[in-house]
C-alpha cells in the first residue's frame, strides 16, 4: 500500500514567493513553481474572467498534477493537507480530469482532503525546500504550468 501525504509551502495566490508542493510517503519529493510561474499563470486565467479563488483553485490542481502525475499508478491513498477548505470536491475533480487527459485513471476515493500539521513529512519537505535546506526534485516552468491549465 502505497500511502502518501501532500503539503504546500506558500500559497499560489502568494505571488511574491515560490510555491513549494511536495509529498512523502517512504521517500519525499517536491516541486517548486516559481513566483514568476505563478504570476504568468494567474494573468492567463484572469484573461479568461477567472479571478480570486475561481482562478487559485486551478493552478493548486495543476501544481498537484505535476507534482503527482509520475506516481498516480501506484498509490492507494493521497492525503492532500486542507489548503483551501471548502474547496475540496472542486480541486479533486480538477485533479481527476488532468489526470484523464493523460490516460490515468485514478480512483476519485483514493484522494481525501485532511489537516496534516507541521509534524507531516510532507510538511517538513516543502518547508525545507521553501527555507532553501533541500534543493527541490523540479522547478516548473511557465510553458508546462499553462499547457496543464490550457
Amino acid at each position: 500500500m502505497l500511502r502518501i501525504e501532500v503539503d504546500q509551502s506558500v500559497k499560489i495566490e502568494q505571488t511574491s514567493g515560490d510555491t513549494v508542493l511536495a509529498y512523502s510517503d517512504s521517500k519525499q519529493f517536491a516541486i517548486s513553481i516559481p513566483a514568476q510561474v505563478k504570476r504568468k499563470a494567474l494573468v492567463y486565467l484572469r484573461g479568461r474572467g477567472w479571478f480570486g479563488k475561481r482562478a487559485v483553485l486551478p493552478c493548486f490542481a495543476a501544481g498537484l498534477f505535476l507534482l503527482l502525475k509520475d506516481i498516480a499508478g501506484h498509490v492507494t491513498l493521497i492525503i492532500i493537507d486542507q489548503e483551501y477548505q471548502g474547496h475540496e470536491a472542486d480541486i479533486k475533480t480538477m485533479l481527476l480530469r488532468h489526470m484523464r487527459e493523460v490516460g490515468l485513471e485514478l480512483d476519485p476515493e483514493v484522494i481525501t482532503f485532511e489537516r496534516l500539521g507541521k509534524k507531516s513529512r510532507a510538511h517538513k519537505q516543502a518547508w525545507g525546500v521553501q527555507r532553501g535546506k533541500i534543493a527541490p526534485d523540479r522547478e516548473v516552468t511557465v510553458e508546462e504550468f499553462l499547457g496543464v491549465l490550457k
